[in-house]
């Protein structure tokens, strides 16, 4: 009696892991330039004060590590406003390092599809993931932008003549999209020289779902430049859960060369109690400055939702060694020198 074929997915599994070992001599000088228009993790990076080694740690970690990064427990911050900023950042960027890294993955692969302007990458099954992902590229005519987009499935999809980045849901294979973006790459030099503009539109709900996660907001998009010698994003949250409501909620991060910058985030969740009044959602606007050396000054603002006709203030100031010096709690009592403050108190616009 002949044995038993082996089940499809650990075929598919043993394939992937037979083309990846010969991948890189296999790609052209064309698909390496295709690969050199998607930005790089660095290029997303959110760094405030204080998480500097641990992003350069996971920039340069391979995938396994890098899903481990996404792991990691946060901070325990009891009002700290400079903790708030690290744990913030964390979360942005485990997220789209592991969504990037994906893709750096995938497209190391030589394409399975090559046609003028465009490549394509999979569906290709990733056995640790249980997930077939296709990745896509396509290049304008004047060879300054590239459009991108991720698709994947939970299981095993052996092809998609369907589906391309219009594509949404492809109810025949299952294959859905969870990244689109656009990149103009700028001091284009080589393969890794990813640094530029563009944006992504993430579409976090059917991530999440792929990945067993609870919701937590239905798409984030991303808009980043890197062509001023600093790097900005803007990150606009649409539909985050909270308490069984959707807002919206945004974030900005602003930082120069030599490592001074800013950041300000504004989101909603439920800090006081509604009592005969009911529950509601209160604003939280954080605002955030610092130097090159690191020391910085924090602003957070609590009003609306039960908080009735007051705004609650906390601010902290932090010197180059990350310790706080100065911080005003919402009761307007205060502990050590405002005077140790070595930068103004950051504006927090209504």
């Amino acid at each position: 009696m002949t044995a038993a074929s082996p089940p499809i997915a650990a075929a598919a599994a043993v394939a992937l892991l037979a083309t990846l070992s010969s991948a890189c001599g296999d790609l052209s000088q064309e698909d390496l330039l295709f690969r050199a228009g998607v930005p790089q993790k660095s290029a997303l990076a959110v760094v405030p004060p204080g998480i500097e080694d641990e992003v350069d740690d996971a920039l340069s970690s391979s995938s396994q590590a890098l899903s481990s990064r996404r792991q990691a427990v946060e901070e325990r911050c009891e009002g700290d406003l400079l903790c708030e900023t690290r744990n913030l950042a964390r979360g942005f960027n485990g997220f789209t390092f592991f969504l990037l890294d994906i893709v750096d993955t995938i497209s190391a692969l030589p394409p399975t599809r090559r046609a003028r302007g465009q490549r394509v990458w999979g569906p290709h099954f990733d056995a640790e993931k249980g997930s077939s992902f296709r990745f896509e590229m396509n290049r304008s005519d004047d060879g300054a932008t590239f459009t991108f987009c991720l698709h994947a499935a939970r299981g095993f999809v052996g092809r998609a003549p369907d589906v391309d980045c219009s594509v949404e849901d492809d109810a025949d294979s299952g294959l859905q999209r969870i990244l689109l973006g656009d990149f103009s790459p700028s001091g284009l030099v080589g393969a890794q020289a990813r640094l530029g503009k563009g944006s992504m539109q993430l579409e976090t709900e059917r991530l999440n779902r792929l990945e067993g996660e609870p919701r937590f907001a239905r798409v984030v998009e991303f808009i980043f430049d890197n062509t001023e010698g600093q790097t900005n994003i803007h990150i606009d949250m649409l539909d985050a859960a909270v308490d069984d409501e959707d807002r919206d909620a945004a974030y900005d991060f602003q930082r120069s060369a030599d490592g001074d910058g800013t950041l300000a985030f504004d989101v909603f969740a439920n800090l006081v109690p509604g009592g005969l009044f009911g529950e509601a959602l209160e604003r939280i606007r954080l605002r955030a400055a610092w130097t090159a050396e690191l020391a910085g000054r924090a602003i957070g603002v609590v009003d609306g939702g039960n908080t009735g006709d007051n705004v609650f203030t906390v601010e902290q100031c932090w010197d180059a060694a990350l310790a706080t010096v100065y911080r005003k709690d919402v009761d307007d009592s205060s502990t050590g020198d405002v005077d140790l403050c070595v930068i103004d108190a950051p504006a927090v616009e209504d």
